[in-house]
């Protein structure tokens, strides 16, 4: 697998005095393959293992893990787990730790066959802080030997890198051909440029976006570049430019500025454009930012229907840098247009914005690309008024692995949720455990060993709080001053209790039931969070395999119509 290449954007056109010269779009070559033994057919020292390869997992479950001789993808050899009696954890295996170089685009690559949906995450080991974790993407079951591919940017502070292919229920996963290498730019092809005929059209380096450098104004308004607008929602204060000089290329270039910031975001975007349903697309533009930002795909379908892609997180660069994005357009969609937003404090400049085909075949030289008209687009998106406030909460964590992974999701839609916590699992993660009110969320008690408490004294019952109440303030720094009973059971003597130790005690309006493994599908989670009204409190575990998988799916189809609060009491 190593130095498979790829085309990337459009041809760039020149102009010549003999007519214009068609130059190769750049490409982008996988770097060298950093797993030394991808493939598993070098047996290591200890026969059951394959040579720079690991098997682990953790939580309530029967794992079995085994090397079989026949059956690999390629070769012989290949790595399977057979898990029963799943409660709560995982299973995997894993290459041995690569290092990495910090802030760098990385492609992971394995052949997979499986009973059940899986997951990849990246296991990363910083510099200077520790181990994280980002959860990467889910895989669904597959009966055949099927591909999965996974790219990401490591953070800043990166030393080293491994992927978990991980499963979380009762199934079958078997696994071959790793690879992990880094993405670089290929120099152009030195093969002679082709010469066309001399034509007057402009060079469509922007594909099918009108005025993509911007230096265009708007006649009508000087104040905004032409077809493009500005806008954003939430509770922040913004406030947009259309800078003369320090463009990456020209002279103009988009600037956007939060100063203060509790909720929402704020973009510059371009009108929607005509785009082809289930067809690859490729964005890109050039940014300067001190903060993470996104980029997100706004659809409109040919009935007008609007929905919204799961966000893609950009790193921040202090100098102009490139973002690029490869997707691919729903089944029924007509136009889009994408956003690149901030939702934090500090600034963002765009310029030099793109989005074609990834054929790499530049749109034909007699036609123009259409566009839907160009007026200015609403300056606000989604359009005003109150959303409904819903809180989500998640009980039982932290866990090494799901935990992580879920506050990586949560993060790419800017959504925050109450952790109804354990103290015996604090204990054993508290890194992770620092990790969910680092990352703007909120904890909650949920004793230390999970009992039903209506089967305690109130001595009992308070020493199960307040021990899970000290761990979680060693850890994370707070002390809850809420908590949720599990099983939701109490009776006057817990009531008591509770109250004693001066804890809110929070329940739920919404059960989405995933504890119950084995009836639960993603979909009946979905069908649950799609009832929630202003005002609902939902109930789920963020060890539950689906849950992860379900409020990915409800977050990118829904969270432009919600307000997303932790517990206020908590």
């Amino acid at each position: 697998m190593n130095g498979r290449r790829f085309w990337c954007g459009v041809g760039v056109l020149m102009v010549a005095s003999v007519g214009i010269v068609v130059v190769p779009p750049p490409r982008v070559d996988a770097g060298p393959e950093l797993v030394s033994n991808g493939s598993v057919e070098i047996v290591g020292a200890n026969p059951a293992l394959p040579q720079g390869f690991n098997q682990g997992g953790w939580g309530t479950n029967t794992r079995a893990f085994s090397y079989p001789s026949t059956g690999g993808h390629t070769g012989t050899r290949f790595t399977r787990i057979v898990m029963s009696n799943y409660a709560t954890g995982d299973a995997k295996w894993w290459f041995n730790h690569v290092a990495v170089t910090p802030s760098t685009s990385y492609t992971f690559r394995d052949w997979y066959r499986s009973t059940l949906t899986t997951l990849l995450v990246a296991e990363v080991r910083s510099t200077t802080a520790g181990t994280s974790w980002i959860w990467l993407r889910n895989l669904p079951p597959a009966s055949a030997w099927t591909e999965a591919t996974a790219t990401f940017t490591t953070p800043a502070n990166a030393a080293s890198v491994t992927v978990y292919h991980l499963m979380q229920g009762n199934g079958t996963l078997d696994t071959d051909d790793t690879s992990f290498s880094s993405n670089v730019p290929v120099p152009p092809t030195t093969l002679p440029p082709t010469t066309l005929p001399p034509t007057t059209l402009p060079p469509p380096s922007g594909g099918l976006i009108v005025n993509p450098s911007v230096e265009s104004v708007n006649p009508a308004n000087p104040a905004l570049p032409q077809s493009w607008g500005q806008g954003g929602w939430g509770t922040n204060a913004r406030a947009f430019v259309y800078p003369t000089g320090g463009a990456r290329s020209g002279s103009r270039f988009t600037r956007v500025t939060i100063t203060s910031y509790t909720s929402g975001d704020a973009k510059w975007f371009f009108p929607h454009v005509n785009v082809t349903p289930n067809t690859s697309y490729t964005f890109s533009d050039w940014y300067r930012s001190g903060v993470t930002t996104q980029l997100v795909a706004e659809f409109r379908s040919s009935s007008g229907a609007v929905s919204y892609s799961a966000p893609v997180n950009v790193p921040p660069s202090s100098n102009w840098a490139q973002s690029q994005w490869v997707f691919t357009t729903p089944a029924s969609t007509a136009s889009l247009t994408i956003y690149h937003v901030i939702g934090a404090v500090g600034t963002l400049d765009t310029d030099d914005t793109s989005l074609s085909p990834t054929t790499g075949v530049p749109p034909t030289p007699t036609t123009t690309p259409t566009t839907t008209p160009t007026t200015t687009p609403p300056t606000t998106i989604p359009p005003p008024g109150p959303r409904p406030i819903v809180y989500l909460t998640f009980d039982d964590g932290p866990g090494p692995d799901y935990t992580p992974a879920m506050l990586d999701m949560l993060g790419r839609y800017g959504v925050r949720a109450t952790f109804f916590i354990v103290g015996r699992n604090v204990r054993s993660f508290p890194a992770v455990t620092a990790q969910i009110t680092q990352r703007g969320h909120v904890i909650g008690n949920h004793t230390d060993s999970h009992p039903d408490l209506t089967t305690l004294t109130s001595a009992q019952i308070v020493s199960q709080l307040t021990t899970a109440g000290d761990s979680i303030a060693a850890a994370a720094g707070v002390r809850p001053t809420c908590m949720r009973p599990p099983y939701g059971r109490l009776n006057a003597t817990a009531t008591s209790a509770i109250a004693s130790l001066g804890l809110s005690t929070i329940l739920w309006t919404h059960d989405t039931r995933d504890w119950d493994t084995n009836l639960t599908s993603v979909q009946s989670i979905v069908n649950t969070l799609n009832t929630m009204s202003n005002g609902s409190i939902v109930l789920m575990h963020d060890w539950a395999p689906n849950t992860i998988i379900a409020v990915d799916q409800w977050l990118a189809a829904n969270a432009s119509r919600f307000e997303f609060r932790t517990i206020p009491s908590c």
